[in-house]
């Protein structure tokens, strides 16, 4: 099964990052102006890192090639492209799948590797539906 990215939700993720930033920077200007305070300042250090990363990711996601971006629930293997990152997971090496509610990314949990996180940016699936899916690829393979 191939699935495409969903260039709206992508997009969403992003504005919600760019809305994020704003949002901490707004902050930590309204802080500095009242006097911040030693605690303050390190508050105000650290929330500007974040909102540069932010800011960082929401401008170099601004323009995605949908032909660059792609989940494939292979016979053999789960497939999923993110620009010039390729992940591949055999399914006999997947150990579960399970829906994080709180990062809204289904959780790939893989025998001698780190997770692998499946964001919520591809076409037609919901964070459930796209946890039941690759339990269905799973099993399919498995059973065969």
């Amino acid at each position: 099964m191939h699935i495409e990215l969903d260039t709206r939700a992508h997009h969403a993720v992003g504005r919600l990052r760019l809305l994020g930033a704003i949002a901490v920077i707004g902050s930590g200007g309204l802080l500095a102006a009242q006097g911040a305070g030693p605690a303050g300042w390190v508050l105000l250090f650290f929330g500007g890192l974040v909102a540069l990363g932010w800011l960082a990711v929401w401008w170099r996601g601004r323009h995605v090639d949908p032909q660059e971006h792609w989940l494939r629930l292979d016979a053999d293997a789960l497939r999923m492209r993110r620009g010039e990152k390729l992940d591949e997971v055999s399914w006999t090496s997947i150990e579960t799948i399970e829906a994080d509610e709180d990062a809204l990314v289904v959780r790939v949990e893989r025998t001698g590797a780190d997770p692998l996180k499946v964001p919520l940016v591809w076409e037609g699936f919901g964070l459930y539906e796209l946890e039941a899916a690759l339990e269905r690829a799973r099993r399919a393979a498995c059973d065969t």
